[in-house]
């Protein structure tokens, strides 16, 4: 995680074995966060206690326990490490949010307008996702060679496109490329970059490019659950369903408080309708309504997948969610949208949301604002 500045571990060395404050811990060794634990050994048992923690906060972010047999302490110390990697990039990302949310528009520098730009771009709504362009314009402003926001504004392109914001879909493209392909110029040893521009391969449809550009992201940083999640989406756009499912899940795993895991749920609901497993599809679906920010997309799956399974009523409530969430949305969307390599898996969709489309037309009772 090059974004992410680390003191070797021999720089805590002095405080093992005796009480310490962690506010001041962190102001001698000049860092924000830091990794704590205990061991205790019972028998042939031990626990491993660890734990995130905003030191100049005073907050805890994530706390984890294991209770293994001496003889699996290796193995135990790989299960942390994915812990803890998988953790720091959402955990640490909130954290981020809530102190530069607090801070005047006028005293805002480059990083600043990139946690803004973040915060908004995961809220998924147009408007958001506008201004989380704006905020990414505003850091590369400041900092030109600062390669975050240029991978933002590259991912704030790509959900434009996804979400059906814009009119321009080429010039949107275009310009998510463009800002992608800066990162990786910035930085070709950033995942994220080299994720995102695979992202951007994806939507242009450039599926072995977006595939051999998504598992480079993952040999960079194989614990970025955001790396997983592009290569599956990836594999699912191209075809290779089954394939598709191992990096989802791996994403699931390392970050299930992911602040993207609504897309994560929603691609793996994907996957499961195109494999015909409309049960698995219908629970990804409902753990992506479930994540704190969803959007249209969820309820489009799951009433493709209450249509497949022969739940006409619990689909027909999901496509009423749907039009209300967004109430433009046409079947037509999914494959102008969503970049399906083969057009018989947009058809899939398409043609179950055609089942139900004609009631919900007549029953919706209107727009809702947000999800």
């Amino acid at each position: 995680m090059r974004w992410l500045r680390v003191m070797s571990r021999s720089a805590s060395f002095r405080y093992k074995g005796r009480p310490s404050d962690p506010a001041q811990v962190a102001r001698d060794l000049g860092v924000r966060y830091l990794i704590g634990g205990s061991v205790r050994k019972s028998g042939g048992r031990v626990r491993i206690n660890v734990e995130l923690v905003d030191a100049r906060a005073g907050d805890q972010l994530r706390s984890v326990h294991y209770d293994r047999n001496l003889g699996e302490v290796l193995a135990t110390q790989d299960d942390i490490t994915r812990t803890i990697l998988g953790s720091i990039e959402p955990e640490l990302t909130s954290a981020e949010w809530a102190g530069v949310l607090r801070k005047p528009a006028g005293s805002l520098d480059a990083c600043d307008h990139h946690r803004r730009a973040t915060w908004y771009l995961y809220r998924f709504t147009a408007a958001d996702i506008e201004a989380a362009k704006q905020h990414c314009l505003t850091a590369i402003e400041c900092d030109s060679e600062f390669v975050q926001p240029h991978i933002t504004l590259a991912y704030a392109c790509y959900l434009s496109l996804i979400f059906d914001q814009v009119r321009d879909r080429d010039a949107t493209l275009k310009a998510g490329l463009r800002a992608a392909e800066c990162a990786v110029q910035l930085d070709d040893r950033d995942a994220y970059a080299l994720g995102m521009l695979g992202r951007g391969r994806m939507m242009a449809r450039d599926f072995d490019a977006a595939i051999a550009q998504t598992r480079a992201a993952i040999d960079l940083n194989p614990y970025s659950a955001q790396a997983h999640y592009d290569l599956g989406f990836a594999l699912v756009a191209a075809g290779d369903v089954s394939a598709a499912l191992g990096p989802l899940l791996r994403a699931v795993d390392l970050s299930p408080r992911h602040p993207n895991l609504a897309s994560f749920g929603t691609v793996l609901s994907t996957a499961h309708i195109l494999q015909g497993k409309p049960v698995e599809a219908a629970h990804w679906a409902r753990v992506a309504l479930r994540a704190p920010a969803s959007h249209f997309n969820a309820y489009m799956h799951l009433a493709v997948a209450l249509s497949m399974i022969g739940d006409g009523a619990g689909a027909q409530r999901a496509g009423d969610q749907l039009i209300r969430v967004k109430p433009d949305f046409r079947s037509e969307l999914v494959s102008q949208c969503w970049p399906f390599r083969d057009a018989a898996h947009a058809a899939v969709f398409m043609e179950e949301l055609r089942k139900i489309e004609p009631k919900w037309r007549r029953s919706s009772p209107g727009p809702l604002r947000g999800v």
